[in-house]
């Protein structure tokens, strides 16, 4: 049984990982805030094609653009609280759009997002978290009338996630994703990223790798009966705050066929 009976083919962080292991020590501060002042814009492959584009608008993420299999774009709306509260999600040319709600406790945390395709709700995840760290996630299917329930636990090393594993309806829980290594620098992504990850958590447990304090080096995505289906490594490069610039990233199948490529990261000053 396929694990996740959904069609929503979406690839959204196959940039991430390498071979550097954990390092102890605190990122330098002024690195954080210059992600805040100056978040991440695009990320492009080494011969400029655009990979990832990140939109802006009154200092907050707008939209989100992926070109990696096609052109996939997510756009945020906010709440009064100036939390986001609704993704919608477009492919390509196809008319048909996905949107996502969350709803958030009073501390701020995400605790639910909704998933629907033309007023109809296909899944919910619901998150429980130990302190600020999301520990498990309950996954509720409703597809062409049969209902599905998925439950998600994540492990973590240090601050950041070092292994997920899911169990689908009674079937034995199966190892999922694995953040083999991270660097010691702060996560490049913007949270709005990590936001919009929430909404495909229960379609691609990979996500879990940008929830973390840094950035996964080597990452292991293990097909649905739990057999390693894609390893990738990332080595960057930094400027001399910490911030990112530059990666060379190996991938290798469940063939060992590798696969190599540069990529380039641009920040922008809001």
């Amino acid at each position: 049984m396929k694990r996740f009976a959904i069609i929503l083919a979406v690839t959204l962080i196959g940039f991430i990982a390498s071979c550097t292991r954990v390092e102890d020590g605190d990122i330098d501060p002024d690195a954080l805030s210059k992600l805040a002042k100056c978040p991440l814009r695009s990320i492009s492959s080494g011969t400029g094609a655009p990979v990832f584009s990140f939109e802006y608008t009154l200092g907050r993420i707008k939209r989100i653009v992926t070109r990696e299999s096609g052109e996939v774009s997510s756009v945020f709306t906010y709440n009064l609280k100036n939390k986001i509260d609704k993704m919608v999600i477009e492919a390509g040319n196809s008319s048909d759009a996905y949107t996502v709600v969350f709803e958030y406790d009073a501390a701020g945390k995400i605790i639910k997002s909704k998933t629907s395709i033309k007023d109809y709700q296909f899944m919910t995840n619901e998150f429980t978290y130990d302190g600020e760290f999301i520990t498990a996630v309950s996954t509720q299917f409703n597809i062409f009338g049969a209902t599905a329930k998925g439950k998600t636990r994540v492990e973590y090393l240090g601050e950041n996630v070092s292994k997920v594993y899911t169990q689908i309806d009674g079937y034995p829980e199966l190892l999922t994703f694995e953040g083999v290594s991270y660097d010691n620098k702060p996560q490049y992504l913007p949270s709005g990223y990590r936001t919009m990850a929430l909404g495909f958590i229960g379609i691609a447990n990979n996500f879990f790798a940008s929830l973390g304090k840094n950035n996964p080096t080597m990452v292991k995505i293990y097909d649905d009966n739990g057999k390693l289906n894609e390893t990738t490594q990332t080595s960057y490069q930094y400027d001399k705050s910490g911030i990112v610039t530059n990666a060379d990233q190996t991938m290798t199948n469940a063939d060992n066929v590798k696969t190599t490529r540069k990529i380039a990261f641009e920040f922008v000053c809001l």
